[in-house]
């Protein structure tokens, strides 16, 4: 589903800053004072040729390092929480829980460039800023350096160092918009939110063992 593909971006979005400033060191100085994160959310997809084909509202948390809670309300719910050791994808609707590893070193996700080290937006990625001043945010473009990388643009919108908006865009044509309202920065999150305990009769699949 191509929900999960980019559920880990908010893994972490924290990295540290040196340098002069360029559109990456500014980027990274940004994300790398959101020491944690809740918010609502709106996700759009839009198919290749522009036309919204699935949207969903839910709720997220994260707190760094590595942990995340990404619950989607509707129109079909799902949860998927990562506390940096393992990460949970629940299916409510098909009774099920899936336990994986949670290893962002080896994944090919965005995750790599917002629980990173700096030297990674660098590394994997092409930082620009965008000239659309329209919406009344600063963009800035990041576009993946590797051929295979998930994603090829990924755009993330600020106000001031709040980031409002995400649009991610794969090699198919397809972009997800992600907007977040509500928002709550560097907030005291209880760690019982990173974590997953079936009920009894909840189907699990670990893949972990």
């Amino acid at each position: 589903m191509f929900f999960k593909k980019f559920a880990f971006l908010f893994i972490v979005f924290f990295v540290s800053s040196v340098g002069y400033a360029t559109p990456a060191s500014e980027i990274v100085d940004k994300l790398n004072n959101i020491k944690s994160m809740q918010a609502n959310f709106t996700q759009i997809t839009y198919d290749n040729y522009g036309k919204p084909v699935q949207t969903s509202t839910g709720k997220m948390m994260m707190v760094r390092p590595g942990r995340f809670r990404w619950h989607v309300l509707k129109p079909i719910p799902q949860l998927i929480i990562a506390n940096n050791v393992k990460m949970w994808i629940f299916d409510p609707d098909l009774e099920q829980v899936t336990i994986r590893h949670f290893d962002v070193e080896n994944s090919d996700a965005p995750a790599l460039l917002l629980s990173q080290p700096d030297q990674s937006v660098e590394l994997n990625y092409e930082v620009s800023l965008s000239s659309n001043k329209a919406d009344g945010l600063k963009w800035y473009q990041l576009l993946a350096k590797k051929e295979d990388a998930m994603f090829e643009k990924i755009q993330l919108g600020f106000k001031s160092d709040s980031i409002q908006q995400m649009r991610l865009s794969d090699h198919l044509g397809h972009t997800t918009q992600i907007s977040f309202d509500k928002i709550e920065f560097n907030k005291t999150i209880s760690a019982n939110y990173f974590n997953f305990k079936p009920k009894a009769g909840i189907d699990v699949i670990d893949e972990t063992k």
